[in-house]
């Protein structure tokens, strides 16, 4: 609904003037609130510029959510809601200022500072939630600061997920039995596909290259369901013979991953029919029977990436990138574990916690804050896609 201009005389003091109205030509309650006792008003032509963002704002969220929805859920303090809402208006925002060639930072700061501003004075009341909500609050001011309206300047995420189509064309390539595989040897096939596994496990180059046979590790789930998960330890040095002996990066490294019984069947099928007799310890080998290094994985990914099809490398190259690297694949399983964890409902502060301890961070990493932002970026990417189509919707789920 537009901004009206109030003028009834007979209506309270509060209301006469410019006014951000809902269904019916109802005056919305927080906007009301934000500018008659937070802002208090001011000049006529800033109220209407202030007033129209943020109506801009309740626009968004009712096209992104379906119905009128922005009170309710700041009275009842859904961040993750308006967390998502706000990652809509900010798409928005890029694809005017693409298509109009206008600023657009004035209208995200007066959209973002109203949210947090009414956040900010809702619910502190000093109990024991005070200190959770301020660190929401945070995390939202944190989000306003980062994140750019501007439609050209704005740099792609730099921790992204792979393509989905070069993902795709990857697990084609490697598929042991693809007439596309470019390797002859089919113990050598089956190795690069538990390799590419081992990838989308989350683990390191470093961690893949010290993988040992017995680190796949079975036993019973806590719902009493068969489970499976891989030990990641330090290198037993008394093994080794390769000169770039792998190494495990932190003491948050050693951790147990927990994977899905078909995936712990790839590595089982590569070790007993392909792996051979070795007198060492380590699960990946060659054909020689020596334990592969960094070096050698990373020939194998320059190898699959020769062999991406056009559409592929074209995917690829939107990102910056002309070749597909192990550590690719750690992205894109960080990416894609934060898409399934918020998918599940888990809040982000949780989420993040749960990054941490898949993916060997300390505890005070900032990396898992980099996914996460690389999580939104990606959301908005796919949602400036769907804005060509018809209209902004940035909480579709993204594919990984």
């Amino acid at each position: 609904m537009p901004v009206v201009d109030l003028s009834n005389p007979d209506g309270p003091r509060s209301l006469v003037g410019p006014t951000c109205t809902g269904a019916g030509g109802v005056p919305r309650y927080w906007p009301t609130i934000f500018n008659n006792v937070i802002v208090k008003q001011g000049a006529k032509s800033s109220e209407k510029k202030r007033l129209r963002a943020i109506d801009r704002l309740y626009d968004t969220f009712e096209r992104a959510f379906g119905t009128d929805c922005l009170d309710r859920l700041i009275s009842e303090l859904e961040f993750e809601k308006i967390e998502d809402g706000l990652m809509a208006h900010l798409s928005w925002l890029r694809m005017d200022a693409a298509i109009r060639n206008v600023d657009n930072r004035e209208k995200w700061n007066t959209a973002t500072g109203f949210i947090i501003e009414i956040l900010r004075r809702s619910g502190f009341d000093g109990s024991s939630r005070a200190d959770a909500l301020q660190s929401k609050v945070y995390r939202l001011e944190i989000l306003r600061q980062s994140m750019s309206p501007e439609a050209i300047k704005i740099a792609p995420a730099r921790l992204r997920a792979l393509p989905a189509d070069t993902l795709e064309d990857v697990y084609e390539i490697t598929d042991p039995y693809s007439s596309r595989n470019p390797f002859y040897w089919e113990e050598t096939r089956f190795r690069n596909s538990a390799l590419i596994t081992a990838g989308m496990e989350g683990l390191r180059l470093s961690e893949q290259a010290g993988l040992r046979t017995d680190a796949l590790q079975f036993g019973m789930g806590s719902n009493g369901q068969p489970a499976a998960w891989i030990n990641i330890v330090h290198n037993d040095l008394r093994y080794e013979v390769r000169g770039d002996v792998p190494a495990l990066k932190t003491e948050s490294s050693v951790r147990q991953i927990p994977i899905r019984m078909n995936v712990a069947e790839v590595f089982l099928n590569y070790e007993h029919n392909y792996r051979g007799d070795c007198l060492h310890p380590y699960l990946f080998s060659s054909r020689e029977r020596l334990p592969i290094g960094r070096r050698t994985i990373g020939y194998v990914f320059q190898v699959i990436s020769n062999k991406l099809s056009p559409a592929a490398k074209k995917a690829l190259e939107r990102q910056g990138k002309t070749t597909v690297t192990a550590h690719d694949l750690r992205h894109t399983s960080a990416v894609a574990t934060l898409q399934q964890l918020r998918d599940h409902g888990v809040p982000i502060e949780e989420a993040e916690r749960k990054l941490r301890i898949k993916f060997g961070w300390k505890a005070k990493s900032a990396m898992p804050s980099h996914y996460a932002r690389a999580y939104f970026e990606r959301r908005l990417e796919a949602t400036v896609n769907e804005i060509f189509d018809g209209y902004v919707d940035a909480i579709r789920r993204v594919r990984p």
